[in-house]
């Protein structure tokens, strides 16, 4: 009886010590991928930011890295029961049974992924911390031109006008090329208004200039004074050309004074 009694013994202890590793390895897989899920999401949100990094959507990568911080500091949370769990382990003689090496394995690879994950999200913050460094230098360069360029065009001053609002509209494609803001391109839009209307006022500026040398060529060349008529038509010619225009009256008049 006494036999049967410790033979009962040692199957109940063995019974009771498998219940134990399996609640406890339960235990550690429930936390893991309580960990896990968050992480994923976070993981994901990274991958997001890069993704619009690389499209120039610097405010959508923003929003994106920013989510990924929040959600890593949910596994932050959700890695300290992970942590008392395991350090249980640890601190008994769990971590010598193989029935756990797997757990430990298993949680020495999730710390090393969280780890990774906030060294990614520290570069990410400092790399978009420059893009919008070299963002603001740029528009602040850009701003001024246009500002410049607006008070040209209001005190018709229109060949610098034209010449500013080029400027400016070069360093807001070079914005472009590193974040696409609506403000960005509703501002090139506008300028571009400006250029065609600049372009419309340079053209009849230069027509009616032209049309007047035109004039003064012809009163020159019926007084014979050949030279200066000449170099009169010669202008007008110039101006037309410049709009890839021809006037067959400077044509006519260019050939009965040359």
């Amino acid at each position: 009886e006494l036999d049967l009694y410790i033979a009962r013994s040692r199957d109940n202890i063995r019974r009771y010590l498998d219940f134990i590793t399996y609640r406890n390895n339960y235990l550690a897989t429930i936390s893991y991928l309580y960990v896990k899920s968050s992480f994923l999401k976070a993981e994901q949100n990274l991958k997001d930011y890069e993704n619009f990094l690389k499209d120039s959507d610097i405010d959508s990568a923003e929003k994106s890295l920013n989510k990924a911080n929040e959600i890593y500091n949910e596994v932050m949370n959700r890695k300290k029961d992970y942590d008392n769990i395991m350090n249980d382990f640890s601190n008994s003689s769990y971590n010598q049974l193989k029935e756990y090496s797997k757990s430990f394995e298993r949680y020495k690879s999730t710390i090393e992924e969280i780890l990774n994950l906030n060294k990614n999200i520290k570069f990410a913050y400092d790399a978009i911390s420059n893009i919008k460094f070299t963002i603001d230098r740029y528009k602040n360069q850009a701003d001024s031109a246009f500002n410049e360029a607006v008070k040209f065009f209001n005190n018709k001053q229109y060949d610098q006008a034209m010449g500013k609002f080029k400027e400016s509209k070069d360093l807001y494609l070079t914005i472009l090329t590193r974040n696409k803001s609506k403000e960005i391109y509703d501002r090139v839009d506008r300028i571009d208004k400006y250029l065609k209307e600049i372009d419309d006022i340079l053209y009849y500026r230069d027509i009616q200039v032209a049309d007047d040398y035109y004039t003064k060529s012809k009163i020159s060349f019926y007084k014979n004074e050949y030279e200066n008529a000449k170099n009169l038509i010669e202008k007008a010619d110039e101006l037309y050309k410049k709009y890839n225009e021809e006037n067959p009256l400077i044509t006519e008049l260019k050939e009965r004074i040359n």
